[in-house]
């Protein structure tokens, strides 16, 4: 019966490591794609919710009419 030594740096579980490296990449991608998925609804929501206030609500939170105005304009990907 022979027996081989495995040589390669990982030794005999070193593709099993690529692997599950591979899986936490892809994990981390998804992860972060939802994060960011999530905060571009909720800015949305948050600048169309601001677009609909009236002059009176605005000024109690001490925004200009302006200011609503040009922030609610303002795509879900700006900041």
């Amino acid at each position: 019966m022979a027996h081989t030594i495995e040589t390669r740096p990982g030794g005999a579980f070193g593709t099993a490591g690529r692997a599950s490296g591979a899986l936490a990449k892809v994990r981390r991608f998804f992860f972060k794609t939802l994060e960011m998925l999530i905060i571009w609804r909720e800015r949305a929501e948050q600048r169309q919710a601001l677009g609909e206030l009236n002059a009176h609500m605005l000024k109690d939170i001490g925004i200009s009419a302006s200011d609503a105005y040009r922030e609610a304009r303002k795509p879900f990907w700006q900041p």
